[in-house]
């Protein structure tokens, strides 16, 4: 039993609140391409018209300049532990990463121990790099 289990009832009531068709279709695009890009509008002038290129950019990881903290979870279906691996390999100012192995994807924003055990510590991090 995951830690959101006794708020599951009402955010089920509000689904599909919290994200977009275009959202879902963007992650799937991500999946089946293997490269972690910008969403593909399918054809070439439409993207050409949001990227001034023909085809969706890949978005570059390692040129960010920001102090990036992550967090993962053991048991999240989203994040697989070789994507996260591989995008931690990428990260170039990561200052922070915590792995809760028990933990799944809807962990991090209703998991009843999430503002004890994560939300702190983004605070934390934000008032240590403003």
């Amino acid at each position: 039993m995951f830690s959101f289990q006794s708020r599951i009832a009402m955010y089920i009531g509000h689904i599909p609140a919290g994200t977009s068709v275009q959202n879902i279709l963007h992650w799937r695009q991500v999946l089946y391409s293997k490269q972690l890009q910008a969403y593909d509008y399918g054809c070439k002038e439409k993207n050409m018209e949001k990227y001034n290129q023909t085809t969706p950019p890949i978005y570059k990881i390692e040129e960010l300049k920001m102090p990036i903290a992550v967090w993962s979870g053991g048991h999240d279906l989203f994040a697989d532990p070789k994507d996260i691996a591989a995008l931690l390999g990428r990260i170039t100012n990561l200052v922070y990463h915590k792995h809760f192995p028990e933990w799944q994807h809807l962990d991090f924003i209703w998991g009843l121990d999430a503002a004890k055990r994560m939300y702190v510590k983004i605070i934390e991090l934000m008032k240590k790099y403003p």
